[in-house]
């Protein structure tokens, strides 16, 4: 009698033997005992006593059969999961192999990766895509906002394919510019913001203002809200003119304003014009519309707005408001944290005049799967009463002191507003240019909530060590109020200096530990990806879908992190760091140091090609490698000829490209490792130039042909090139050199004001911080104990109230 075992696809034919260790002692009949048990039938039962008898021994072999089967697969499944590990352990190291006493390399090469398809949210109905949490777009079912869908006229010029709508999408800054009710102060990189030079990009520094000018405009000459009810004869024209270009189209913003007449904030201002004289006059703004966003987020006019002449109303229309006077001599700055923020500066994104965040929306009590159903009408809030001047005042004054448990942050109110959901007919990720502006004036927004909370929470206490004090005291200071430092940005704020500084040492120290890193891996976002591309619509770029790209590579990059923890292709891994930053124009990026198992560590440069290739493959044994290297792995070109490349400084390329000819890795004196870089003849022609093995940035073949992109890996040898990389990658974002000096002569130090002044903010950042993606990553986690010298330890001032 013999079964089958099914290994993989291999099958294994084997006697069955009754006698094998894993059935000891159990009551297995033998094949003797059977025949016996036959001629005893033969002798004392009939023909059909003995086929019965016969049937229920044939069920008993197979049940014993089957039984046995099973118990050697369970026997042979933990041996069949390590072999499992087994494969995936090295499998990115190219094979060794000596062909006529030459040492040669076998690539080891992978499938490309394409994300898997992954259900949508049951409560919000958002596109997810794999790796993203459950809880990423809606907090599983807490929150719930009511849609903002544009009127079928503007949604159609949005997505339409007509010399109109192309016209209007490409110019959309510029008409939404002209249709905004307040300024938009920014101080922006016009170099990247003009589509003549490269990918368009919206990137940003320092803060931004949205301001509403005075009722009466100087010179004649009105702008913003003034030109809904100022000369309106010349409406159109006087809008037109806002605009340097002279390339607006009459006809688009006869549509647009065609939809603006169902805008609140533009009825307001448009009734105006019938005013005959703006003596005592005010117009008051409610900073957030009494509405329940989770229902209802379309407001009237009395509920945006209200015409106020002194003396004549006793009673406050707004809890809170913005007063515009007839000629108050300065701007009126809209809060960030102000509702209207929103609708007033972008009205072809909110053309119904729908309410941005404000504090005190409230999360759901109950989760409740996706269900669309009509418009409910507005529920309004329980408006206070102050019965005092110091009511209204100690009302103004707590800003972002407002309890937040139970609330939609802000955050949170843009990551659900930000969502891919095909069941709305939402014009947000649809506004390509706009889209870039809106994202990083919306990071800014909660980026400015945020260090207002540690400038409200710390600007009662500054610190300064003991020995600081007294060294202040010894040189005359008498005044407690100029001792310590004066604002602190803490190191729990993310991406600041002193976070930065923080997870530096923290890294120094897990090299003190587990030695130094062996593997420097940098991977750069492609817009070309696949996942990328299916989801534009006609006529749209990668540029006009940050959202895409953020949220497309955060994916990949989780790929990647399973790939070499968890899959331990290039090894063991018992430490690493890594940091996410955004290029120039946006693309993200990161950096990852690896710090392989004892045993697995690179210790020579004979090791270096198992890890790392600086060839350009052969184009017919590897095509698609070959292809991929001269598309993504090439530098330059620069040097003689192209002199005016980002690399050069001083006439020479400071990637030190093009690099010498060499015939074995080797690791230099300086630390840094020089690859192998053969002359072997290949010259292939990239970008207009002639190039060879000296123009390859090192590459792992592995992970160039899963991810499809520009993945530069590097072996760390040397001291010096571990402190270098170090720095390298806890640089701290991209800013620029402030100092700021106050008229008498005092330095004042404000570490919030100097890092908002200095830093830019790219869209694809601003993205990643509100779908709040991890920055940087260290395991094992390092925890910092505090170390008191002598005369070093903290004290502590608080101001006098």
């Amino acid at each position: 009698m013999t079964h089958n075992q099914h290994q993989g696809d291999t099958t294994i034919t084997t006697p069955f033997m009754p006698n094998q260790a894993g059935d000891k002692g159990k009551n297995i009949p033998s094949t003797s005992k059977t025949h016996q048990h036959d001629n005893n039938i033969k002798k004392s039962s009939t023909n059909t006593e003995k086929s019965q008898l016969q049937s229920a021994l044939q069920r008993v072999d197979k049940y014993i059969l089957a039984t046995q089967t099973i118990s050697h697969l369970e026997d042979e499944h933990p041996r069949l999961k390590k072999q499992r590990k087994i494969n995936w352990l090295f499998r990115a190291l190219s094979q060794e192999s000596e062909v006529r006493g030459i040492v040669a390399y076998n690539l080891s090469l992978s499938y490309l990766h394409v994300l898997k398809a992954v259900p949508e949210c049951i409560y919000c109905a958002a596109k997810r895509l794999e790796h993203e949490p459950p809880a990423f777009c809606c907090a599983s079912g807490y929150i719930k906002l009511a849609n903002t869908e544009a009127p079928t006229e503007l949604y159609e010029m949005f997505v339409a394919s007509t010399p109109d709508a192309v016209e209007f999408r490409k110019n959309i800054r510029a008409y939404n510019s002209i249709f905004a009710f307040t300024s938009f102060g920014v101080n922006l990189d016009k170099e990247l913001a003009s589509a003549k030079k490269g990918v368009y990009t919206f990137r940003a520094q320092g803060q931004i203002y949205h301001d509403l000018p005075s009722l009466l405009p100087r010179d004649n000459n009105p702008c913003y809200f003034q030109l809904y009810f100022f000369d309106t004869d010349n409406e159109l024209t006087n809008k037109l003119s806002k605009v340097n270009e002279g390339i607006l189209s009459d006809h688009i913003a006869t549509k647009i304003k065609q939809v603006m007449e169902s805008n609140p904030y533009a009825q307001i201002f448009c009734q105006l014009k019938n005013q005959t004289s703006f003596h005592n006059f005010q117009l008051r703004i409610a900073a957030n519309a009494s509405l329940d966003q989770r229902v209802y987020n379309r407001p009237s006019v009395s509920q945006v707005a209200a015409i106020w002449i002194d003396g004549n109303n006793p009673n406050i229309p707004f809890d809170r408001e913005i007063i515009v006077h007839e000629h108050s001599g300065y701007k009126h700055r809209v809060k960030h944290y102000f509702g209207c923020y929103d609708p007033l500066q972008y009205p072809l994104l909110f053309p119904r005049g729908e309410g941005g965040w404000h504090q005190g929306i409230r999360k759901q009590s109950k989760r409740l799967p996706h269900r669309r159903s009509a418009h409910s009408p507005p529920i309004l809030n329980d408006i206070p009463t102050f019965i005092s001047a110091d009511a209204i005042l100690a009302n103004e004054d707590q800003e972002v002191r407002r309890e937040t448990k139970g609330n939609v942050s802000c955050r949170e109110y843009y990551c659900y507003k930000l969502q891919l959901r095909e069941t709305e007919r939402s014009v947000l990720l649809l506004c390509g240019r706009l889209l870039q502006q809106f994202v990083v004036d919306m990071y800014i927004k909660l980026e400015t909530t945020r260090l207002e909370y540690f400038r409200k929470e710390q600007s009662n206490f500054r610190r300064e060590v003991y020995q600081g004090i007294v060294d202040s005291v010894s040189s005359g200071e008498c005044r407690g109020d100029r001792i310590g430092q004066r604002i602190l940005l803490p190191s729990s704020f993310i991406g600041g200096p002193r976070d930065m500084k923080k997870r530096y040492m923290d890294a120094m120290a897990l090299v003190q530990h587990f030695g130094r890193p062996d593997l420097f891996i940098t991977m750069t976002c492609n817009p070309d990806w696949i996942e990328i591309q299916q989801e534009l619509r006609p006529g749209q770029t990668p540029q006009d879908r940050p959202d895409l790209v953020t949220r497309v590579f955060r994916a990949k990059l989780q790929d990647l992190k399973e790939q070499i923890f968890k899959k331990e292709i290039f090894g063991i891994v018992v430490a690493h760091v890594f940091v996410v930053e955004f290029q120039k124009r946006g693309l993200p990026h990161i950096h990852l140091l690896l710090i392989l198992k004892e045993g697995h560590k690179i210790k020579s440069g004979d090791q270096y090609d198992r890890f790392i290739s600086a060839e350009i493959p052969d184009k017919y044994e590897y095509p698609i490698l070959h292809k991929l290297v001269l598309k993504h792995m090439m530098h330059g070109p620069c040097g003689n000829k192209r002199p005016t490349n980002t690399c050069m400084q001083n006439g020479q390329c400071k990637y030190h490209y093009p690099r010498p000819y060499n015939n074995k890795s080797i690791q230099a004196k300086d630390g840094y490792p020089i690859y192998k870089r053969r002359m072997d003849g290949r010259i292939e022609i990239v970008r207009g130039m002639h190039m060879t093995n000296q123009w390859v940035v090192p590459y792992s073949p592995y992970l160039l042909t899963r991810y499809n992109c520009h993945i530069n890996v590097e072996v760390c040898s040397g001291v010096k090139a571990i402190k270098y990389l170090y720095k390298y990658i806890y640089k701290g974002h991209d800013r620029c050199a402030v100092y700021v000096q106050s008229d008498d002569g005092e330095n004042v130090i404000d570490e919030i004001q100097t890092f908002q002044d200095a830093r830019w903010v790219s869209p694809p950042e601003a993205l990643w911080r509100i779908y709040e993606f991890n920055l940087t990553e260290m395991q094992p986690a390092v925890i910092n104990l505090q170390l008191h010298l002598p005369e070093k330890h903290s004290g502590t001032h608080i101001n006098a109230l």
